[in-house]
């Protein structure tokens, strides 16, 4: 089979998006398959190694308007298919890639998947507020051979836009299972005062979104009640002025803010957290560091919002906590706190649970639905 996955970002960009794509490609090839990554090129002064991904990666101009002149953007997807004559087009995101590839109309037999990774459909996203673009977005759901939901929340969003309730498939986001159960070294650089079992860690961009500020609220109750170190880890930018609020708030000495950690180190941080804490004040993405997190046999501890609420088995793999509430945020980390033989119960029954989420399995519930796809498709043009 040969595929092309088209996004609009990918590696070495790191989120839960691209780092999906990356795994399925590298499973795909695993499995004897031909894959090709369609993408946009990096901004200014990024730094791009799309040789050493291991399979073919092909870059064009990034989007001048997400609105307008979109249909300029078909040449690409055509001569992506002159070259490598896939017969799957697989769009990581509904809005504009999947437009796109359905104004290219793709060649007979060649059915076009579509994944929402939750952000392109959320209510919040000020595009679904332009014109034109709910139609469109109604438009790529209804034409799509398949639409891939991530999650239960992705799913109702698909269905209220347009999707036939008949074209979409549950297939949630991997994780890379061996690679967070193999211990990992510490790293030179990590503060002496960051111990095994003795933080909690918040892991990603700092922003009033993802509740940071609940979270800091959180910490100044928690600082009478356990002596557990909590670590802000994932993303550099905005790092500067967090820095700044964590000063202003006389954390510092609780509070360590790391910035971007990649690699071994991102694997140790997650191995000997207390447990990872992931916040968002409304519907949010299929969480990846949540997967991550249980596969590295820790608890987590999240707020109650579409997205993320279905992650989570309440005292079972961690605790939900109210969107807003720094008061039920502090309560639910001193409980984690007060029995760290809980904590490590519950995160062995959240590595237990996560093995049905290794990439492995992933990839193979979209070749399955690859496979249907094509094989209705060569029977309709046959017809």
């Amino acid at each position: 089979m040969r595929i092309c996955l088209y996004t609009e970002s990918a590696l070495p960009t790191t989120g839960g998006q691209e780092l999906a794509v990356d795994a399925l490609a590298r499973q795909f090839l695993r499995s004897g398959h031909d894959v090709v990554v369609l993408t946009l090129r990096g901004g200014h002064r990024a730094r791009v190694e799309d040789g050493k991904r291991g399979y073919p990666v092909v870059r064009h101009p990034r989007f001048i308007s997400q609105r307008f002149l979109l249909g300029y953007y078909r040449r690409y997807l055509a001569a992506v298919y002159r070259e490598h004559a896939f017969n799957v087009l697989h769009c990581h995101n509904v809005y504009p890639s999947g437009y796109v590839a359905t104004l290219w109309g793709a060649t007979p037999g060649v059915p076009i998947v579509v994944t929402s990774h939750g952000r392109d459909i959320a209510p919040a996203n000020p595009l679904l507020r332009k014109r034109h673009v709910p139609l469109r977005i109604s438009q790529v759901l209804s034409q799509a051979a398949a639409v891939v939901a991530v999650n239960r929340a992705a799913h109702r969003r698909c269905h209220v836009l347009g999707a036939d309730p008949a074209r979409i498939t549950r297939i949630p986001c991997g994780v890379d299972v061996p690679r967070y159960a193999t211990a990992a070294p510490r790293p030179d650089w990590l503060p002496a005062m960051i111990r095994p079992g003795r933080y909690f860690l918040f892991w990603g961009r700092p922003g009033h979104h993802t509740g940071v500020d609940l979270l800091l609220e959180a910490c100044r109750a928690l600082v009478d009640r356990c002596g557990v170190q909590l670590v802000i880890a994932g993303d550099a930018k905005g790092r500067k002025a967090l820095v700044a609020e964590i000063k202003r708030q006389q954390l510092a000495r609780r509070v360590h803010c790391l910035g971007a950690v990649t690699d071994d180190d991102k694997t140790y941080l997650l191995q000997n957290a207390l447990c990872t804490v992931v916040l968002s004040r409304a519907a949010a993405e299929s969480s990846q560091v949540i997967l991550e997190s249980y596969a590295a046999c820790v608890p987590v501890v999240a707020t109650q919002v579409p997205g993320l609420e279905e992650s989570v088995r309440p005292r079972v793999t961690g605790l939900l906590v109210p969107a807003n509430s720094a008061a039920d945020l502090a309560e639910a980390l001193t409980y984690m706190a007060a029995d760290r033989a809980r904590a490590r119960a519950w995160g062995l029954a959240a590595q237990r649970l996560v093995q049905k989420f290794d990439w492995r399995r992933i990839a193979d519930q979209h070749l399955e639905l690859y496979a249907s796809l094509s094989y209705s498709s060569t029977r309709r043009c046959a017809a």
